[in-house]
């Protein structure tokens, strides 16, 4: 039957009807509606209620099962879509941005557009400028920082007019939007207006929030970590954004821009979680003087503060703390006992051996004593020397840890501060 038509007749023979006389009724308009609905509430009236209800989960499932087909393949088409223009980009850019970022000089706008032909009326969709974005993210990966590079990713970026569009949907992009675009910026290096970050430092979105504050450290020249308080969101500062912290902090020593001092964050913040990571920042990217400011937090109560403390001056051989370390050994637990061990042979080995040695006679752990053994065996001719005098008054139950150091089948991992046990 036509829905298109305004008269239509439907033969009622089969029905009682109240003049039987009549063997069709007038359906008009919305009539067509209500034919359809009497048509499939008579189909289900002569049936049970179970059989009903059956009925009804079925074709409302087949009805969701056609849906949820539709949203599958869609999707799929939309990110096929995507990804085939991406590809076009590209095909297009990348090659001649990758040559353009790896110069050893830095290039102004105007070589930038005349390599990759961009034009005053060239032009991108929304959709475009979003997998630039991704292009130049991509880009940045497979190329090596320097100072010159980065400048040519920001002249680049100017070229296509992204900063713009970043800056744009900063203020009028969705949270999930803006989350992407705030780290892209982090990433990429940009400069924007702080007037851009202030307005989410508090955002209601936890992961927002956190997001800006990153970017807050590294924009903000005056007062870096004056959003790092012990309160709403260090306790979502999780180890991913430890590491993309601590690239980007790699990313500002490659272009020689100067760090913030990391002694004020680590006052500042109540949680240990953040104070050990900036613990341990310091040992790669902090000055001389903020090395010794470390010192102070071997004499922490916390386990993990002193352990980090302890890393860090390892990680960068720091000199000069060989008798601080040795005066509070023995009032620590075994596990930092032979993180203090592993500091004093990257720090002073040669000066350390007697306290090596005694380390092994004054401790009941095993793993203790194997790597104060571990730590004469790789501190020279002396430790060797040292090592072996040992071993000959050693009993048959100490036996064994000499054999195991001494073999280069069972000993044959590099001691650092990742395989302490």
């Amino acid at each position: 039957m036509s829905i298109f038509n305004n008269n239509h007749t439907v033969d009622t023979s089969e029905f009682l009807i109240n003049k039987p006389w009549e063997k069709e009724i007038h359906i008009v308009n919305s009539d067509y509606m209500k034919h359809y609905l009497y048509s499939i509430t008579g189909f289900y009236k002569e049936l049970p209620w179970a059989v009903r209800t059956s009925y009804s989960i079925i074709q409302i499932s087949c009805l969701a099962l056609i849906i949820l087909l539709y949203i599958l393949f869609w999707d799929v088409r939309r990110k096929k879509s995507i990804h085939n223009s991406y590809i076009k980009l590209k095909n297009k850019y990348f090659e001649k941005l990758k040559d353009i970022c790896t110069q050893e000089r830095e290039m102004n706008e105007t070589e930038i557009k005349d390599i990759l032909s961009i034009n005053e009326d060239s032009d991108f969709s929304y959709s475009e400028k979003l997998l630039l974005i991704d292009m130049f993210l991509e880009l940045k990966m497979n190329i090596t920082i320097n100072q010159n590079s980065i400048r040519n990713i920001k002249n680049c970026i100017k070229v296509f007019r992204l900063q713009e569009f970043m800056e744009e949907r900063l203020i009028k992009g969705k949270d999930s939007e803006k989350l992407k675009i705030i780290q892209a910026v982090r990433f990429l290096q940009i400069n924007i207006a702080d007037s851009y970050i202030t307005r989410l430092i508090n955002h209601r979105d936890k992961d927002l929030q956190k997001a800006a504050r990153l970017y807050y450290i590294i924009s903000n020249d005056e007062d870096p970590f004056r959003y790092m308080e012990g309160k709403d969101g260090n306790d979502n500062f999780l180890a991913w954004d430890m590491l993309e912290t601590h690239q980007i902090f790699e990313d500002c020593r490659n272009i020689n821009k100067s760090l913030p001092s990391f002694i004020p964050a680590m006052k500042q913040v109540n949680n240990n979680y953040i104070v050990e990571f900036f613990i341990k920042e310091t040992a790669y990217w902090g000055t001389d003087k903020e090395m010794k400011y470390l010192t102070g937090y071997l004499d922490s109560e916390n386990e993990s503060i002193v352990k980090s403390a302890l890393e860090s001056i390892s990680l960068r051989k720091t000199k000069g703390e060989e008798e601080k370390l040795k005066e509070i050994y023995y009032e620590q637990p075994e596990n930092i006992k032979r993180v203090i061990l592993f500091t004093l042979l990257t720090t002073s080995p040669e000066s350390s051996l007697k306290f090596f040695s005694e380390a092994f006679d004054n401790t009941s752990s095993q793993l203790t004593k194997r790597m104060a053994l571990q730590c004469l065996w790789k501190a020279g001719d002396e430790g060797k020397k040292l090592f072996a005098a040992m071993e000959e008054k050693t009993d048959k139950k100490n036996k064994i840890l000499f054999l195991h150091v001494k073999d280069s089948i069972i000993n044959r991992e590099k001691l650092n501060l990742h395989n302490i046990n």
